[in-house]
């Protein structure tokens, strides 16, 4: 291989797959340099959009109503079909020798663009498909037939390979695979250098008025109800009733259901909570340096959390589900502590248990760092991926 294109749909500067494109590009662009291959990414121009303000306006409403009657749905598939058009004639401009790509639920523009110029595309899986998603990020009405064509399996049937961010999604892939293509589960990562568990926050601690002698329990995240925030506040307040003296530091936008909930916690627990808001990446570090404790109340299934890299990053006593993906990220009572994700009470037993325990906090978040140097940097994604393309043009090559 001597050019690689990578074409990705991220915009949103305020988003986490903004910081996961831009930090494995950076890292892949660095592997290719050292091989001698020119390495290129297509994408739209980056914005930002303040946290809060994705809500739409007047306008942004009226095609939010109508796009439930199916009329979104038709501008999806019309803009596919203009965007193939556009990117055949870029790759046709650019000439690489394989695109790779994130799969963003309904984009297959660049996966006909790639087979109209007989290119091989290796395509990256991070959620579930679409029609799974309805009620949550895709509030319309959908087109049953639209979400066949738009399915992970109907994407990896244009593809010449592909990666999974957790083993949940990969394993879909495999079961919808006969002809055998590469499949990799590659997870998120973090970059080391950004993450520094020496990091100083005592003016940070200062700022929030949180003492120096307390237990501080951090979550970094959207409040939405997959995560479960409701379960966090019941057992901060179980810390409270066991005389634990602890503050709670809550990463993420601000919205109203949020503060409704800090405040249905009573106001001993409101007390105690420190709401940062949304904070720009640049910025995540000195807060998780505040935390002794990082906790994930709930997530599902297929996910491979950003946060939690960089919490273990950070060297910090994680306290997360044990759903298959993150049990096949961190070994439980040596990384973290993995609870039942059903189980409340396990949550809270547990969170009590690090409370009462600093040194048991430290060898959990000593740990967690050993296990992020040692597998989960942006570099080792990087490498995987390079595996990947090398393995998929060998597909490819087979099987024209």
């Amino acid at each position: 291989m001597k050019r690689i294109l990578y074409v990705h749909y991220q915009k949103n500067a305020s988003e986490g797959s903004i910081v996961h494109v831009t930090r494995f590009s950076h890292a892949f662009r660095t592997l290719c340099q050292a091989a001698g291959i020119d390495f290129q990414v297509i994408a739209p121009p980056t914005v930002f959009i303040p946290p809060g303000e994705e809500r739409p306006r007047l306008g942004g409403r009226l095609r939010r109503i109508l796009g439930k009657y199916y009329l979104r749905e038709l501008k999806v598939i019309l803009q596919q079909i203009r965007k193939a058009w556009q990117e055949r004639a870029l790759l046709k401009a650019w000439q690489p020798d394989i695109v790779l790509t994130r799969y963003d639920a309904e984009t297959l523009s660049i996966h006909w663009a790639g087979r109209s110029l007989g290119l091989p595309v290796v395509t990256e899986f991070n959620g579930k498909d679409r029609g799974e998603l309805a009620g949550t990020y895709l509030d319309h009405k959908q087109i049953p037939l639209l979400n066949r064509l738009f399915s992970n399996c109907n994407a990896l049937k244009w593809s010449a390979g592909a990666m999974a961010v957790s083993d949940d999604i990969a394993d879909d892939m495999r079961a919808c695979n006969p002809q055998n293509k590469p499949v990799i589960v590659n997870h998120n990562g973090v970059d080391l250098a950004e993450f520094d568990p020496q990091l100083d926050c005592s003016a940070l601690r200062q700022s929030l008025d949180i003492p120096a002698g307390a237990v501080v329990v951090g979550y970094i995240g959207s409040f939405i109800i997959w995560h479960a925030p409701d379960r966090l506040f019941r057992a901060f307040a179980s810390l409270l009733d066991q005389g634990v003296d602890a503050y709670l530091l809550l990463v993420g936008r601000k919205l109203p259901e949020t503060a409704a909930m800090i405040d249905a916690a009573g106001p001993r627990v409101a007390a105690r909570v420190r709401h940062a808001g949304f904070v720009p990446h640049a910025h995540i570090p000195q807060h998780l340096a505040l935390m002794d404790i990082a906790v994930l109340p709930k997530t599902q299934a297929y996910c491979s959390p950003l946060k939690l890299f960089e919490y273990m990053a950070m060297a910090k006593a994680c306290l997360v589900p044990a759903t298959s993906t993150i049990a096949s990220i961190l070994d439980h009572d040596r990384e973290g502590l993995l609870f039942d994700p059903e189980s409340e009470a396990d949550f809270t037993a547990d969170l009590l248990r690090l409370a009462s325990d600093r040194e048991l906090r430290q060898r959990l978040g000593h740990a967690a760092r050993q296990r992020v140097e040692a597998e989960y940097t942006w570099d080792h994604n990087a490498e995987r991926v390079m595996q990947l393309l090398i393995n998929a043009q060998s597909w490819h090559a087979n099987n024209q």
